[in-house]
């Protein structure tokens, strides 16, 4: 297994800096990145989100491509060592129940350059407001499972929210698509008072990848999010691993998603990789 960074926790660095920040991660001793790139790049939603997102940052984020880009990058990643199983699908809301429309090129992009997994993140609430999009997961979940090609549903705090049934909204829409995986965000589960060992229980045989993020969880309760390097903050990422065996995890499953830094975010990573591979990948 490959300690694995997630690519918007070295947005700033990508953008400002690609070949040498690939190079630096190498160097710190990871093996594995998750990328990020969208689909439908003419579509007018997906544009309104690209324009949203040039706007806050000046620039596209280095860690999200067109697919263009995609190509380029991930083929030198690559060639530096690094091993990308992994996609997230940016702009999710952007696609509401038109991700179905891009299911060809996305087995296209899939196949060519041997991606295993993408990852959607809606970031939802309530039970109303994510039951809009189960047809249109169950149908994208089952064209790209019978390409062999997983989807995958990444959850943020929200989703630890309570349904009328006494469940999470996260465990309602997986349980309404049996076929979808699940990405756990620890941290993010911590954040939510999510009953995250439950969860991960129930779902094991549907996890191929997990996102380890720690974070500081009475600032977050404040409204300020601040992460730490992972085992140096309030969430207990032990709790992953007495379920591994029971999880089909990818070769890259252990990903850190740290959205920012106490200090520095390059020695940051390195701590939390080394946390992961002595306390959890033993």
């Amino acid at each position: 297994m490959k300690a694995t960074v997630q690519g918007f926790a070295i947005r700033d660095e990508l953008t400002q800096d690609f070949e040498g920040t690939v190079k630096l991660i190498k160097s710190l001793g990871f093996d594995g990145y998750e990328m990020g790139m969208y689909f439908g790049e003419d579509h007018p939603k997906v544009q309104e989100e690209i324009n949203k997102v040039v706007e806050m940052f000046g620039l596209m984020p280095g860690c999200v491509w067109s697919i263009e880009e995609a190509k380029q990058h991930l083929l030198y990643m690559r060639e530096q060592g690094l091993t990308i199983e992994s996609c997230h699908i940016f702009f999710g809301n952007a696609y509401d129940t038109l991700l179905e429309d891009y299911v060809a090129p996305m087995v296209e992009f899939a196949r060519s350059y041997n991606i295993k997994q993408y990852v959607v993140s809606l970031v939802l609430s309530t039970w109303d407001e994510t039951e809009q999009y189960v047809p249109m997961l169950k149908k994208v979940t089952a064209e790209l499972e019978a390409k062999g090609i997983h989807l995958a549903y990444h959850n943020h705090d929200k989703e630890m929210r309570l349904t009328n049934e006494g469940i999470t909204v996260l465990e309602k829409l997986l349980d309404s698509v049996p076929g979808l995986s699940l990405q756990p965000d620890i941290g993010w589960m911590a954040a939510g008072d999510g009953p995250i060992e439950e969860i991960l229980t129930k779902y094991a045989d549907r996890i191929y990848t997990v996102h380890y993020k720690d974070l500081l969880i009475e600032e977050w309760k404040k409204g300020n999010l601040q992460c730490t390097a992972i085992g140096a903050g309030d969430v207990d990422s032990l709790v992953v691993k007495k379920l591994m065996n029971k999880m089909p995890l990818m070769e890259t499953a252990m990903i850190i998603d740290q959205d920012n830094a106490v200090s520095n975010m390059m020695d940051e990573l390195k701590a939390g990789k080394d946390y992961i591979v002595r306390e959890i990948m033993v």
